[in-house]
């Protein structure tokens, strides 16, 4: 599949695709603000995971082992 990179989608269902309209919607009137769903979805994950929590350590990356490498 061309320009695909494996990266998860996961399905939000419709009645959340509304949730985040709505308070998409209710940011830009009280503060005049246009944000991308992306930051707003962002700032709510922040919130949940605390930003001020170190992030979770990275996966180790895959790497092609030599034929002297042992495995």
């Amino acid at each position: 599949m061309p320009g695909s990179y494996g990266l998860y989608s996961p399905r939000v269902e419709d009645r959340n695709v509304r949730r985040l309209y709505q308070l998409k919607l209710e940011h830009h009137r009280r503060t005049g603000k246009k944000v991308p769903m992306t930051v707003l979805i962002n700032r709510i994950l922040d919130d949940f995971f605390g930003a001020d929590e170190p992030a979770a350590p990275e996966f180790p990356k895959p790497h092609d082992a030599s034929p002297t490498e042992p495995l």
